[in-house]
């Protein structure tokens, strides 16, 4: 997973110092060995940053796009046997706490969106829910489909504020594997939520609500999570805006548990305890407005 516990930033403001007709770069890098090693790894990128720069027509944001690390703070982690990390749970630039897991397959399909003429069909069908509900039929019906196709899996699928999640009841997924892509192609999966999930090695899901979902809370509310403590600790403004995040979220849920299909056994102790943590965490059986 690319998740690390301690982050730096190296910046070039004015590329000229080092005669380079190139300035405002800027990159961060992670480490789990300490700050030190943050910030020389950080050094090393914007060199190699820098250069590449300069040779590419693209400019900096072709550079090496799959390998830039997401800063999130750890707040907590799960090992396996011989210490690796096998899963973790952080917090993203919007506040909320993501569970991350290398093993344990997500995936999030997005019944949002609706295409050009969905006003048409809302009009004809007596509005946007039920179309809605038809939406998620379908995409239920894929996962049934897929299941059938695959054998000896299960899954757990959860209603949305924006759509469907899908915890996948089975042996060890890889996010990078192709059969992983398959799978969220088969699903169709988020887009950007698959295309994260491969980028940072590990599946993701939200276990908090989304400030601005909430009533009285929007995106201005939610405090700068782009430079973080070299301690790997998380950012004071952060922990001053966190207790009145908890008492708007208590009346939340995250997500909703509609059915379990298939295989329902998890395949390990760890398997488990992450779906247990996941479905106490989202609030999936308490009936509160999903946000």
């Amino acid at each position: 997973m690319r998740l690390y516990r301690y982050w730096a930033k190296a910046s070039m403001q004015d590329g000229h110092k080092l005669g380079m007709r190139v300035g405002g770069l800027s990159v961060r890098r992670g480490s789990d060995i300490s700050p030190e090693d943050a910030r020389e790894r950080a050094a090393e990128a914007l060199v190699a940053l820098t250069r590449e720069t300069l040779k590419s027509r693209d400019g900096p944001e072709s550079y090496h796009y799959g390998e830039r690390g997401t800063p999130e703070p750890i707040v907590r982690e799960f090992g396996g046997t011989g210490g690796e990390r096998l899963a973790a749970l952080t917090v993203n630039r919007m506040g909320c706490v993501i569970l991350n897991t290398a093993r344990l397959a997500f995936v999030d399909v997005d019944l949002s969106r609706a295409p050009a003429l969905s006003w048409l069909k809302r009009a004809w069908t007596g509005g946007g829910r039920s179309a809605g509900r038809t939406g998620e039929a379908a995409a239920l019906d894929r996962l049934r489909g897929w299941l059938g196709s695959v054998g000896g899996v299960g899954a757990r699928a959860y209603r949305t504020a924006a759509g469907l999640r899908y915890a996948i009841v089975s042996p060890a997924m890889d996010p990078t594997e192709p059969g992983t892509r398959a799978m969220f192609a088969e699903l169709r999966a988020d887009p950007k939520y698959a295309l994260l999930c491969e980028r940072q090695r590990s599946f993701r899901a939200r276990l908090t609500p989304k400030p601005w979902r909430m009533r009285d809370w929007n995106r201005e509310d939610v405090p700068a999570m782009t430079e973080l403590p070299e301690d790997g600790g998380l950012p004071r403004e952060y922990l001053r805006w966190r207790p009145g995040y908890d008492r708007a979220r208590a009346g939340h849920a995250v997500c909703e548990l509609i059915e379990q299909l298939g295989q329902r056994d998890a395949p390990d102790a760890l398997t488990a305890e992450l779906l247990a943590l996941h479905d106490a965490e989202t609030g999936a059986s308490s009936g509160k407005p999903l946000a």
